[in-house]
């Protein structure tokens, strides 16, 4: 393993920071409903197709078959895990019930859970996105994750308001946090994604070591050390750090974000930053490390230090590919 080191110099922060509603009814399905063909309306996602229900979403296509009524969002849900994952998705494994319930039945389904606006860990390919219900749709909503852009989480589902059985939802991180977000869908909101374990991106990962940090003088020094595994799975890969500083009135003092191919690690940090704007301390600093498999970034840091208005506006360099591991780490500096 090679341990990376960045230190700051003294009085510094160092661092390398629309659409129509559609429905899942519950198993207690009311009707199926007539002048439906149930017509494939996506091409396959590993092999298994999405199908039309049909113009009224409180009923179905066809009968109560192996993975649910056909063709409910939560039948393509089952099918899918069944049939490309080689999941046990019977009801009396948990997979029976609401939509909006598979969020909460996540641990009974032997699938982990990750939280909307929570969690540091964004969707991938294979999860099942969970909407709860509203006013107008109690039932909620699930679709199946296909790919994750910057920006955007690709979907295949059924019994959507949609002819093509796909689309693009958006999603944001939060900079301070690491959290990631994604907004309401036609009054839906988002719960939170489903993960098998099996299908959790095995590999070396980059990690944290350590943290730690002191005030000589008024400034800061914070020093990162990380594991980067001598792996050659890890040429294409990159790592981002994004520090940011708060001092004792929670005002965010300096941002510092450094991005580095996990291949060529950093220079021993070609960083980093500033004087920390907050006289006296404590200073409470939050260091992020995400490390993302694939990509296409550009190696580089950004800084932002404006004690008049600080850091507002700074925006991080999205990190591309698939995030395959995220760590947060907080420390308090004293004067």
């Amino acid at each position: 393993m090679r341990r990376l080191i960045f230190a700051s110099l003294r009085k510094r922060l160092s661092f390398g920071l629309a659409t129509a509603i559609l429905l899942c009814t519950s198993p207690s399905h009311p009707r199926a409903q007539s002048g439906c063909d149930g017509q494939q309306i996506a091409p396959p996602y590993k092999g298994v197709v999405a199908f039309s229900n049909g113009p009224e979403p409180y009923s179905s296509c066809g009968p109560y078959g192996t993975y649910g009524w056909e063709f409910q969002c939560v039948e393509y849900a089952r099918r899918f895990y069944a049939v490309a994952l080689g999941v046990n998705t019977s009801k009396a494994n948990g997979w029976g019930g609401h939509a909006k319930d598979y969020f909460g039945s996540a641990a009974q389904k032997g699938l982990l859970s990750f939280s909307n606006g929570v969690s540091t860990t964004p969707p991938q390919p294979d999860d099942i996105l969970v909407f709860g219900g509203s006013s107008t749709n109690q039932y909620g909503h699930v679709a199946v994750v296909t790919g994750v852009q910057a920006g955007n989480v690709s979907v295949i589902e059924q019994n959507w308001s949609s002819s093509t059985g796909t689309a693009s939802l958006p999603i944001s991180q939060d900079s301070g946090t690491g959290s990631w977000t994604m907004p309401s869908r036609s009054g839906l909101p988002v719960l939170g994604w489903l993960r098998d374990p099996s299908s959790v991106p095995p590999g070396p990962l980059v990690t944290f070591t350590s943290v730690t940090g002191t005030s000589p003088g008024s400034g800061l020094e914070v020093e990162v050390s990380l594991d980067v595994p001598d792996d050659p799975e890890l040429v294409d890969d990159w790592w981002e750090l994004l520090m940011t500083s708060f001092d004792v009135s929670g005002s965010v003092t300096a941002i510092v974000q450094f991005i580095s191919p996990a291949s060529f690690p950093g220079q021993n940090g070609a960083l980093w930053v500033t004087q920390a704007t907050g006289v006296g301390g404590p200073w409470r600093v939050t260091v992020r490390l995400r490390h993302a498999d694939g990509g296409n970034n550009q190696r580089g840091s950004k800084r932002c230090d404006n004690p008049v208005l600080p850091c507002a506006g700074f925006q991080p360099t999205p990190l591309l590919g698939t995030i395959v591991n995220t760590e947060n780490r907080e420390i308090v500096i004293n004067p």
